[in-house]
């Protein structure tokens, strides 16, 4: 089993346009909306090479609900810690006659230690001798720059392979 734990997970909100136009209004071609953060692709992947993958890390609000949904919906299993506030949502303007993408990125809710320990737990509960652990993307504010050595040490020990 792959165990993905994306922290700081985040709605890709990609916008097509031609060009920018910094004279007048940039018309929208095309706007698309997914399910994103480095672990979360990870699973994607995983499930679409038909791998067994489960989703976790923090999810808050409505662009929670719509990740946790999505993921349902291709058929990838969820167990997330919610958390107050909102998950993050990243923009991406992409101009097709330039080749050029603008990333806009907002930085997701802030974690407190009480979710810090539920994680743990969940992990606890999750994982297996055998089993994969992928810890990647950013981590959002409240989570120690340390969490992610710590986490490794852990399951390491246990017989977990952890990937960074």
């Amino acid at each position: 089993m792959v165990i993905t734990l994306t922290l700081n997970p985040a709605i890709d909100r990609t916008i097509k346009v031609d060009e920018i136009n910094d004279k007048d209004v940039t018309r929208v071609k095309k706007t698309l909306r997914d399910a994103a953060g480095k672990g979360i692709n990870v699973s994607k992947v995983v499930a679409s090479l038909g791998g067994s993958t489960i989703c976790t890390g923090f999810l808050a609000g409505e662009n929670g609900k719509f990740i946790n949904d999505t993921l349902t919906k291709l058929g990838i299993s969820t167990d997330f810690v919610w958390v107050d506030g909102e998950t993050r949502e990243n923009i991406k303007i992409q101009e097709t006659t330039k080749n050029n993408v603008i990333e806009i990125n907002e930085k997701g809710p802030n974690i407190l230690p009480k979710d810090l320990e539920l994680i743990e737990l969940k992990l606890d509960n999750l994982l297996n001798k055998g089993d994969i652990l992928v810890l990647s993307g950013s981590v959002p504010t409240g989570v120690p720059v340390d969490f992610y050595q710590n986490i490794i040490e852990k399951y390491n020990c246990l017989g977990i392979t952890t990937i960074l």
